[in-house]
């Protein structure tokens, strides 16, 4: 009876794992520029990238499906209520999270922003986004609005 019951427990654990879909999601940061760069968030700590350097800022997984919109909001905590973009020849630029426009890692359906998502293509779960990469590419824009 006992062995009976641990295996209908352990079933029920299958069979519950098996009705939601896994995912993982990355948050990057992405450094376009010829010069090292320093970011300064208001909301972390600050993150220095060489040129051509790219990094995960976040990795996150667990069920369901990966989300621009979870990218978007891990972008927004991660800044704080300012980011400051500083160069390696001190130059800088601050953005605060009121600038929405233009090249501002505020602004995030910007061109600075990048979505990259890959889906299930076989059942169960056909079509589910299992991994989605949200990047934040820092360019010679950038540099050219630092002072």
């Amino acid at each position: 009876m006992k062995l009976r019951n641990t295996l209908m427990v352990a079933a029920a654990a299958l069979m519950m794992a098996a009705c939601d879909p896994g995912f993982e999601e990355d948050i990057v940061l992405s450094n376009s520029t010829s010069h090292s760069v320093t970011i300064v968030p208001s909301g972390d700590t600050e993150l220095t990238l060489a040129a051509g350097e790219e990094t995960v800022i976040k990795h996150h997984d667990g069920l369901g499906g990966a989300s621009l919109e979870f990218g978007i909001n891990a972008f927004a905590w991660y800044y704080g209520d300012s980011v400051v973009v500083r160069f390696d020849n001190s130059r800088q630029v601050t953005y605060h999270k009121d600038d929405t426009t233009g090249i501002s890692p505020y602004n995030f359906s910007g061109q600075n922003y990048t979505y990259e998502e890959k889906r299930k293509e076989s059942s169960p779960f056909k079509g589910n986004p299992y991994y989605g990469k949200l990047t934040f590419s820092i360019t010679d824009e950038h540099y050219n609005a630092a002072q």
